[in-house]
Order: C-alpha cells, then sequence, then structure tokens
C-alpha cells in the first residue's frame, strides 16, 4: 500500500465468519472454504488489486486446483509458527 498498490486481505477466519459460515472443517470443507477465497481473490486481482489470502491451507492438489483455474500470478508462502513463538505461549491449552 505505501507503494500506491490496491491490497486486500482476505484472512481465513473473517471470510468462514461472513461467506463461508456453513461449510465447516471436514476436508471437503476446507477445499471448498478454499476454492472460495481463491475466486475472491481472483475478482480482486482483475480489478488491479493485489489480494492476499491469510488461509489454513493443508492440502497441496486444492492449492494447485485454484492455482490453474484462477492463473494469473499466484505466490505461495508457508509459514510454521510453534506455539511457543505464539504471544499467548502454550497458556491456552
Amino acid at each position: 500500500m505505501n507503494r500506491g498498490y490496491r491490497v486486500e486481505i482476505l484472512d481465513g477466519d473473517e471470510v468462514r465468519q461472513t461467506v463461508t459460515q456453513r461449510v465447516g472443517f471436514s476436508k471437503a470443507g476446507r477445499d471448498l472454504n478454499v476454492r472460495y477465497m481463491g475466486s475472491l481473490a481472483s475478482l480482486f486481482s482483475r480489478h488491479g488489486v493485489v489480494a492476499i489470502v491469510a488461509a489454513i491451507s493443508p492440502y497441496a492438489a486444492t492449492r494447485q486446483a485454484v492455482r490453474r483455474r484462477h492463473g494469473g500470478e499466484f505466490v505461495e508462502v508457508y509459514l510454521e509458527c510453534g506455539l511457543a513463538a505464539m504471544p499467548f505461549g502454550n497458556s491456552v491449552l
């Protein structure tokens, strides 16, 4: 945004609270949620908006399907962060 790009962040939790409330967390539900988020990101992209999708997407085949379907520039970033590195530590367990 500081460089003049229009940017939208699609947070997986926010999308689940609004768009995909009823999909659940089964494999099929997670796949559907990722496909929805890919579609939203594609719509933003078509209008010149950089879409950053922040989602838990455990299935490589689903990510590949979204990449093939929507084309364009698709950069995947994997972050691994243990609970000890989180601000709340292990206190919530």
